[in-house]
């Protein structure tokens, strides 16, 4: 009894076993990797985020960018100067050399004077000085609104 070739049953009988396999194999691990691939969907952020905080590090970011972070010094001070006016109860009007002194006043007899401190910041020429320079009229500043 001859019978009429069938293509299905040609897939799995030798040689063609193994090819049959390798190919369902192939396709259960392409299905399982598409299964666990995917995961849900990831939003796309913004390029300018909203808020203070992203107004901040996106100007740290332009002043680094530009490496002109050292002339920062200057305005750094004289907000701390403010600062410590507003916190130590200082003249309402007093401004520039006035206000130095008064915050020099105040400074701790073995402690860095305000007006020092502020020169070293506006005198800095790198990121490593600025930073030095704005830790010490933190902590300056720190210790006079303690």
């Amino acid at each position: 009894m001859d019978e009429k070739p069938n293509a299905l049953r040609l897939l799995f009988e030798p040689p063609f076993l193994a090819l049959t396999l390798a190919l369902f194999v192939a396709a259960l691990l392409a299905g399982v990797h598409g299964a666990f691939r995917f995961g849900p969907e990831r939003r796309e952020e913004r390029a300018i985020a909203f808020g203070k905080s992203a107004l901040v590090e996106n100007s740290a970011g332009l002043f680094s960018l530009v490496r002109r972070e050292h002339r920062a010094g200057g305005a750094y001070a004289d907000l701390v100067a403010e600062e410590a006016a507003r916190a130590s109860g200082a003249p309402p009007n007093s401004r520039g050399l006035e206000l130095e002194a008064y915050l020099d006043r105040l400074s701790a007899p073995d402690a860095p004077r305000y007006s020092e401190l502020a020169a070293r910041a506006r005198a800095a020429s790198d990121r490593d000085e600025l930073v030095g320079a704005a830790r010490a009229l933190f902590s300056w500043k720190k210790e006079l609104v303690q």
